[in-house]
């Protein structure tokens, strides 16, 4: 039986999904309150929150948000889009990287500072330098945007054709990977492992808020980050995590972190307050051997989530987690007070359950703090949850 969680989380949303009215979609990206697309004709739009500049532009009368997509005006043509918590970044066709929105923590890769009175540093993209080869970037998220001079630990990430990972931004968390406490860099760093060699053969990275996490040519996931409020492997540098067979993708959420394995079954860990684990937040092996204390609703080993079959790929959010299936279906456990799981029943904790509403084959899917996006085998766009910023295009 699912343990009853205390989490408190917003009871507005929708479980029926919004059709986004975009040309055919390449790929998505999530960040906390908004959420980006690449389109097939090469032109990015994002929709939701927008007052600290997420959606790339200003906009019109003074709007903090649009529940209709926006175009970010990047001239040339995009390939991959990362959202984070108030920003995003993109890879263009010449393998650069262009990122705007928040720039309190360094994460837009440039020194433009905040100035007093604006909730935003740099509006329309710009290039972050030192980066070349670029096949994929991301950005980290956090859990609260109360204050822009907030300690927030945003940080991006960029992958190269080469399997090397780069970091920059904010290092409240140390989230840069460098194997020792690091200061705010604008400039991209090599992610190193324990012994201080540089992470190589990587083909995947995923961000959250307390950790990063890569995968290699080999199924290993490596993690990383400071922060060991839920005690996730990866601490100053890269860590491998102790998974029982290989991985073949793998996400990152605020506070914790799932991998499909090889095998077609998914395994989480890390913070597991409402069950984004996909296993009761009733028990937990979080604990110091010292103290004798144990972290409630925290997964320190990595749990098997029981029922998924057949995973292809997994997004993890706030405090939900999805996974579609070789069978275009999906499943989604986690919080559902918002609706975010695709199912009218809200709930604080849920096992996996089915999507069963969206139309066509699901292909790709993400989760931002209390929504849920996926792209259909048609290159549409279907999202759901809640919709206070706009982010499900409600």
């Amino acid at each position: 039986m699912f343990a009853t969680s205390t989490v408190a989380c917003s009871t507005n949303g929708s479980s029926t999904p919004t059709l986004i009215d975009v040309a055919p979609a390449a790929q998505l990206s999530a960040g906390r309150s908004h959420t980006c697309a690449t389109l097939r004709n090469g032109n990015l739009a994002c929709w939701g929150k927008g007052d600290r500049g997420e959606l790339g532009k200003v906009l019109a009368d003074g709007a903090d948000s649009s529940a209709a997509p926006q175009p970010v005006p990047i001239l040339d043509k995009v390939i991959h889009v990362g959202a984070g918590a108030a920003g995003s970044c993109a890879v263009l066709e010449d393998r650069t990287v262009r990122c705007w929105g928040n720039n309190a923590d360094g994460q837009l890769g440039v020194t433009a500072t905040c100035n007093p009175g604006l909730t935003f540093c740099m509006i329309e993209p710009e290039t972050v330098d030192a980066l070349e080869n670029i096949v994929t970037v991301v950005a980290g998220r956090s859990l609260a945007e109360e204050a822009v001079d907030a300690p927030r630990n945003h940080v991006a990430c960029a992958l190269d054709d080469g399997g090397l990972v780069r970091c920059w931004g904010g290092a409240d968390q140390q989230m840069l990977g460098r194997g020792s406490i690091a200061t705010l860099s604008t400039t991209p760093m090599v992610v190193v492992d324990a012994q201080n060699f540089p992470l190589r053969d990587i083909t995947q990275v995923a961000a959250g808020a307390y950790r990063i996490c890569a995968l290699d040519i080999e199924g290993v996931v490596w993690c990383w980050g400071a922060d060991d409020t839920y005690h996730q492997p990866g601490g100053l540098s890269a860590e491998p995590v102790a998974l029982p067979i290989p991985a073949k993708t793998i996400a990152v959420g605020e506070g914790h972190a799932c991998a499909v394995l090889d095998d077609g079954s998914v395994s989480c860990w890390g913070r597991n307050q409402n069950g984004e684990c996909g296993v009761s937040s009733g028990g937990n092996d979080c604990c110091n051997g010292e103290e004798g204390f144990c972290i409630p609703g925290c997964r320190h080993e990595p749990v098997t989530v029981p029922g998924v079959v057949g995973a292809v790929g997994v997004a993890a959010g706030g405090f939900h987690t999805c996974a579609w299936l070789a069978d275009g279906g999906a499943l989604c456990w986690g919080s559902n007070q918002s609706l975010q799981l695709g199912n009218d029943t809200r709930s604080l904790e849920r096992p996996p359950s089915a999507v069963t509403s969206v139309p066509g084959r699901i292909v790709e899917m993400v989760c931002g703090n209390l929504h849920t996006c996926a792209r259909t085998d048609k290159d549409e766009i279907h999202c759901w949850g809640t919709s206070e910023r706009g982010e499900s295009g409600q």
